[in-house]
Formats: structure tokens, sequence, C-alpha cells
């Protein structure tokens, strides 16, 4: 299967399970930012339910600006209260030990850009989970692709719309199971065996 995506920090679980059926991904680097989307937030787990967090980008027009310019902000320290959010909320986590090292060492390259921090974050997690694709980037942009593709550049945004199988989250027990969370979550719980649930 082929398919075009548009990036994501930390795409939610659902994105991965229909990534792992794929032989070709084509990374949407045409396309310009689109706000309120994947593309600079992300879901995780919380004692009080699900937590939205957002990577804060440079002031600027980004909704004309194409998605490889958007640039990211680091007037506040949000490197820091992501680490701390991963460590408050999934210290009871199994493979929080396992696997934070390697996603602070990519937060703390502090990427200039957000789609070249989301690249790196997304061919660390295919690594990590072993999913072997040849993975490329567009060479411009076409509002539809034919049937050789797969168009996945809107499809993955309404969170309704994410649904995943259940697997064993940290929070469950006061929260019941939420679907649609950060592949973040799935590997914290999880850790390799994250695959079996994709």
């Amino acid at each position: 299967m082929k398919v075009i995506i548009e990036t994501q920090f930390l795409a939610p679980v659902p994105v991965f399970g229909r990534l792992k059926d794929c032989d070709q991904v084509m990374l949407e680097t045409h396309e310009s930012y689109q706000k309120r989307s994947y593309r600079n937030k992300c879901f995780l787990a919380g004692p009080q339910g699900e937590i939205s967090f957002s990577i804060p980008l440079k002031k600027g027009k980004h909704e004309q600006q194409l998605i490889t310019e958007v640039e990211i902000a680091y007037d506040e320290n949000w490197i820091r209260q992501f680490k701390q959010l991963c460590q408050s909320n999934y210290s009871r986590s199994a493979f929080l030990e396992h696997i934070f090292d390697d996603i602070s060492v990519i937060l703390d390259k502090k990427h200039e850009y957000l789609y070249e921090l989301n690249t790196d974050l997304l061919k660390w997690v295919l690594n990590f989970l072993e999913l072997e694709f040849d993975l490329t980037e567009t060479g411009g942009y076409h509002a539809h692709y034919n049937d050789e593709f797969r168009d996945y550049r809107q499809h993955w945004l309404p969170k309704q719309q994410l649904k995943n199988s259940f697997y064993p989250q940290v929070f469950e027990d006061k929260n019941g199971f939420i679907p649609g969370l950060s592949i973040l979550d799935l590997l914290f719980c999880c850790g390799k065996e994250a695959v079996l649930y994709l």
C-alpha cells in the first residue's frame, strides 16, 4: 500500500496502525501549515483524562506558510514542560525509562523547523517499532493523488475518527480507555510490544 500523509508531532496511534501495512509513505512537504491539527499538537493521558500539548511556533502568518518553513519558538521552555508532563503522567508506565532518553535527545536538538522535528521523531518511532517502508517526500503539491496513493493528509484530523485497539493505559482505572492518543502513550505503556496493538 502507498500513502501520503502530513507531518505530525508524535502522531496518534491509529496513524501508525495504518502505516504498518504500507510499503511506501510520502510526507507532504508542499502544503501550507494548518491550524488546529496534529502538525504541532499531540494528546497524552493524565489523571484527569486527555491532555493536549502544543509546540509553540514563532509569530507570523502560519496559515499561508509552507509547512517546511514553519519555525518553532523557544521563548518559553516548552521542551522542559513536555518532559515534565511525560515524567509526571507516565511515571507508573512500564517503559518510560527505556524510551524517554531517546525522545529527550531528539527534543534537545532544538530544531529550528517544525517539519524537521516531526520527521526526526517519526523516524525514531519507525525504527523503534521496526516498521520498514520506503519513506520519501513529495516533489510538489497536488490537491489530489491518483489511485496508486491513498491520501491521508486530512483524514486523520478529526479526533472522533481516531479509534484504535485497546491496550493497557496508565490511568485506565480512572478514565477508561482513551482512543486516539499519541503514539508516545502506547510506547510508554507497551514498549516494543506496541507493534502488536497497531
